[in-house]
């Protein structure tokens, strides 16, 4: 049983990605001290070296090492996701604590309309 797949092409990647975020080739070949040539092989690169898909992700605010993992397909959670699932587990916790006080407090309002009927002069 053979459960090795093809490794995503890393160039395209990052190619689809500068496209469709209209980044500018020679833009980014001088924020990386690179020639304009060697931006377009990283494009047509199979496997970029990990120091450059780091660069490229710092560069262009965009995580290609998350993409990457998330072709993986494998559940995996990172410490972050982990963090913000209890956080919003708490605040549900929160809401229905907060519905119920809000029951209590409407019955209790009106049992005060009942008995300012009872009271009318």
């Amino acid at each position: 049983m053979n459960v090795l797949k093809p490794m995503p092409h890393n160039g395209k990647l990052f190619e689809s990605y500068a496209l469709s975020h209209n980044f500018n080739r020679s833009e980014l070949s001088r924020a990386l001290s690179r020639n304009v040539n060697t931006v377009y092989r990283y494009a047509n690169s199979p496997s970029l070296q990990m120091r450059i898909m780091w660069n490229l992700s710092l560069l262009m605010k965009h995580n290609f090492l998350g993409d990457l993992a998330n072709k993986l397909e494998i559940d995996f959670e990172t410490p972050k996701e982990i963090e913000l699932k209890a956080k919003i587990e708490k605040l549900e916790g929160d809401i229905q604590e907060y519905k119920r006080v809000l029951l209590t407090k409407d019955a209790e309002i009106e049992g005060y309309r009942m008995a300012m009927k009872n009271i009318r002069i």
